[in-house]
Parts: C-alpha cells; structure tokens; sequence
C-alpha cells in the first residue's frame, strides 16, 4: 500500500467516489472534495502529493483553485479530469504546471498510470 496522498476535487459525487474507490486499492490515503472551495481548504489540511481534479466547478473552478495550490505548494502534483475540450483551459492548466490533463470520457486505466508514475517518481511503493 502506497503512502502517497491524493486528494480528488470532483464536483459530480459518482466520478468522484469511483476515483476514490479505484485509487484506495492501491493508495491508503485518499481525500475527496466536492468544489474548488473545498479543494483548497483540503489541500491546507490534507497536504496532498497529488491533486486531480475537474475544471468546471460551482464556487472556484478548477484553474483558480489549482493555482491557488500551486502558489503555496508548489511540489503537489496536479492532474486534470475534465469533460471540457476548450483548447484554452488546457493552455490555463500547462501554464500552471499540471502533469496530465484526461478529457472525460475517462479511460481509467491511463489516470492510474499516470498517478503510479507520479507516485513513482517521488520514490514511493506504487
């Protein structure tokens, strides 16, 4: 079991709870927040490895929030899962420094690739 943290800002509860059964398999410590609001608040308290989350979101959207993280941590991974195919916010989001950027439908299998290379990548069990 890796103790690398993830933290999933999902709006849409069904996405957000398949992520987070999908990721507890392998990962003990996984988080979910509802909007960026909460995301951002969860990234103080959880101090997360890694952030996934959507874009379009009510009371912060996923840019703001992630640069809001990014500011005050700059080593937390960030991944974008997202239903929005706006050539603009995958810009906004490589600007900001996210590691992977997946367009909804969601191929599973290639997130949790990417979340093991990251986990990978930090010296962790994945």
């Amino acid at each position: 079991m890796s103790n690398y943290r993830i933290l999933i800002v999902e709006d849409e509860t069904g996405v957000a709870e398949a992520l987070k059964t999908r990721l507890i398999r392998k990962h003990e410590s996984v988080c979910v927040a509802y909007d960026g609001e909460e995301g951002i608040n969860a990234a103080e308290e959880f101090r997360p490895d890694l952030v996934i989350t959507d874009l379009k979101m009510p009371v912060c959207d996923g840019i703001e929030m992630m640069k809001h993280i990014k500011n005050k941590y700059p080593d937390i991974d960030l991944i974008v899962v997202t239903a929005s195919i706006e050539e603009e916010d995958r810009i906004k989001s490589e600007e900001i420094g996210v590691e992977g950027y997946f367009v909804k439908p969601l191929i599973v299998k290639d997130l949790l690739d990417k979340v093991n290379e990251l986990c990978m990548g930090r010296g962790g069990e994945c």
